[in-house]
Order: structure tokens, then sequence, then C-alpha cells
């Protein structure tokens, strides 16, 4: 099916399926609709995979054995594929998703060939003329985004005629405020499905760093539950969202747990105040670092509630600790941290 370039298909020999063209044992250049032989060396008798090539593409692969002294006939078929992705709001992100198709019992991407890249918002047709076909096995055709698969169509490829396959990617939108409405810029957002207590990441966010503001592209049917987190202060929130269906924009909002403020002035033994000390926070989740300015002054913005301590540990330099708890949304806790030389 569809137009193989006479003389242009070569034909390369494996032992383990390509996923490219220029790996593998080149065995020859056929036409189409022809039964060409090729002849192998006693060397290459351990083939057990043939692939037809087009240039860079893969157009057809199939399993075989090839015996010493014995002749072996194998039909390398390719057939044509008209395939889109469609997000619930008919958008998709623009020149990053990339379509595949693979044989569909292919769980570890071994035969995953690439055969385009959305490069609009919409819904984007990538058409092919030559697509890999394994005989008897379905063909999945999935997309991506930065290497996590957002969605994926399985079909019995006919050989007759042009196959259309349309993507359709499940869409959760979202924010990530402070608890006083503080947009969180450039947040952590993961989603995971939860089947039988157990959760596995799944599809692909993408992230506003400005905003905060998120779209998760691909997440699988089923209960999700999405995990933000500010990178700096290791403030978090999970919210549940029950994605039934791949038609409907699903919107959560995720407020990070209370915080507060920690500063304070970092000191000698006489109490003037030092610059540049490298001041350390932790607590039984997070540990962050600030250093003083030419004031003393360090300072650690929307932490997490609860005890915690200060270090100061200047390696050949100064040493100093303080403990403190922050007890409510919003707390300014100042702690002046005295030093001494080592």
């Amino acid at each position: 099916a569809g137009t193989v370039p006479v003389a242009a298909t070569r034909i390369l020999g494996s032992v383990l399926p390509l996923t490219n063209c220029a790996a593998g044992i080149e065995l020859g250049t056929i036409q189409l609709g022809s039964l060409a032989t090729i002849s192998v060396n006693n060397a290459d008798t351990t083939i057990t995979n043939l692939t037809a090539c087009q240039g860079n593409n893969i157009v057809a692969a199939r399993s075989v054995i090839i015996l010493p002294g014995q002749a072996t006939t194998a039909a390398l078929t390719t057939t044509s594929l008209s395939a889109s992705a469609v997000a619930a709001d008919n958008q998709i992100p623009n020149a990053l998703t990339k379509l595949w198709v693979r044989r569909a019992d292919d769980i570890n991407n071994i035969y995953a060939v690439l055969i385009g890249t959305v490069q609009s918002g919409g819904a984007t047709t990538v058409a092919i003329e030559a697509i890999p076909l394994w005989s008897g096995v379905a063909t999945e055709v999935f997309a991506s985004i930065a290497g996590n698969q957002i969605g994926s169509a399985t079909l019995m490829v006919n050989t007759s005629a042009n196959n259309v396959v349309t993507l359709r990617i499940t869409q959760i939108t979202g924010s990530v405020t402070l608890l006083d409405g503080t947009a969180v810029s450039s947040p952590l957002v993961t989603a995971f499905n939860v089947v039988g207590g157990t959760s596995t990441q799944t599809g692909a966010a993408m992230i506003n760093p400005a905003t905060g503001n998120f779209i998760i592209y691909g997440a699988a049917i089923g209960a999700i539950d999405v995990l933000a987190q500010d990178p700096t202060s290791g403030l978090a929130d999970s919210k549940r969202v029950n994605v039934a269906d791949s038609m409907t924009i699903y919107n959560t909002a995720l407020v990070l747990q209370a915080s507060g403020k920690v500063t304070g002035i970092v000191t000698n033994s006489a109490g003037a105040p030092l610059s540049g000390i490298n001041v350390g926070f932790f607590n039984q989740i997070i540990f962050l670092n600030a250093f003083s300015d030419a004031a003393g002054r360090y300072t650690f913005d929307n932490v997490p509630l609860g005890p915690f301590d200060l270090e100061v540990l200047e390696i050949f330099g100064r040493y100093g600790t303080a403990p403190g708890q922050l007890m409510a949304q919003g707390q300014t806790l100042t702690i002046d941290i005295p030093t001494k030389s080592w």
C-alpha cells in the first residue's frame, strides 16, 4: 500500500528489532512489489528481524528466522496512516507533541517508530504513506510530550486503504497558589493514576512559570492525584481528580500548606552583624539555605509551619544554632543567630 519509491527501500537485518535505520546489517535494496533474492553471509544467520527503510524512516518490519543453507521467504508490508491528536479544548502544545506507532503488544517501546511532530494547535493531522505493519498484531498509535505518553489508540491496519485514527487526549487544568492567593512561580506538578492502591505517574504537565497555572495532558482515565510543590520552600498540596472522559476539561486548584517567614541577624561573639554567612533551615521534611546580606540579615520566606532548626556551619569558620517554631499562617518569626569561631 502507499507509494514506496522503486529501488529506494533498503532491507536491514538484525538480531533485535531496530528503532532507527542507522543500525543493523545492510542486506540489499528492493523494488515495490517484487520478490528480491538477498544473500546473507554465514556470519549473518543469527538475523531474526528484517526492517525496511526509506531514507532514515522505518516503513516496515517483521520477525524472521534465517537458517544456513535454506531459502527464507518474508513479505514486508507497508501501509498508509493519517493520525491526529486532539485535547478536550481542541488544542495541543505547539510543536511539542510527537506521534508514534508501535506493536500493540510492545510495552517496552522496542518497536516504537516516530511518524511525525504536531506543528500547531488543534486537530492537526500527520499523514504518512508508509508505516511498519506487523502481521497479525494490532498497531498502536500514541502521542508523547517530553518522553511522557499522553494518549493512544489501537487499530488493526487495513493494508488496502488509508487508515485514520484520532487520539483523544485528556486534559486537567489548574493553578498553584499560597494560602494568601499569591501565585507560586514554576511549581512542580505531577499526576498519578491510582488503581488498587498503587500510584503510577501519568500524563505530561505544561506549566506557566510566571502564574503557576498548569495543564496536564494525557492523564489516564480514572482517579488522578495531582501533586504540586514549591521547589523553593518545599510547600505542597494534592487534589484528587476523577477523569471520566477525554471530552471534558477538568479543573482543580492547589493551595499550598500554611506557611510563615523566618528572619534575623547573624552576629559574631561581640554582637556585630556578619555578611555572606550561609544559614541552614531544616525540619523533618526539607532543608533550605540562605546567605546573610550586608547587614547580616538572612530571610526564609514561605516555609512550613511547625518546629525547625537554624544552623550556621562555615567550614574552618563560624558555628551557631537556634531552634524555632512557626505557629500560624503569615507569622513572621525573628531569630538572631550568635556565632562563635571554630
